[in-house]
């Protein structure tokens, strides 16, 4: 946060542009780091991130940059926008969502577990004695 900050608080970046719209995919990323930064601070259950978990990330990835935005505004040189704020929210739910993917425990392969499984029925006796 402390880097973002510093960015927005400079009076004039003079930063070529390669391509349209190279500030919100800068700021696409940036927050994007912010909000995974803030979903990693929390603690995951055995199943990974709670749904509940993803929305405190990416809402408090949103609120700070509402407060950049506003911050801007007293900033010479510098003027808020609602579209990187928009940026903002959109970096940080992919980010979010990525680690929520990543973060979700694997599951066994279900066709080996079949197949084991058959398996031990081919080795067992084909008429048990057994009473039933």
């Amino acid at each position: 946060m402390g880097w973002i900050y510093y960015l927005s608080d400079q009076p004039a970046l003079d930063i070529e542009d390669y391509f349209f719209a190279q500030d919100k995919v800068a700021h696409a990323v940036a927050f994007g780091i912010l909000g995974a930064l803030f979903l990693a601070s929390m603690q995951q259950s055995t199943e990974g991130y709670r749904c509940y978990q993803l929305w405190i990330a990416v809402g408090l990835t949103t609120a700070y940059g509402v407060f950049d935005e506003w911050h801007q505004a007293f900033v010479p040189d510098r003027t808020p926008d609602l579209w990187d704020v928009v940026a903002d929210t959109i970096g940080a739910l992919v980010a979010v969502a990525l680690m929520y993917r990543l973060a979700q425990p694997r599951k066994r392969d279900t066709l080996h577990l079949s197949a084991t499984k058959y398996e031990n029925k081919l080795k067992s006796p084909p008429f048990s004695r057994a009473k039933r």
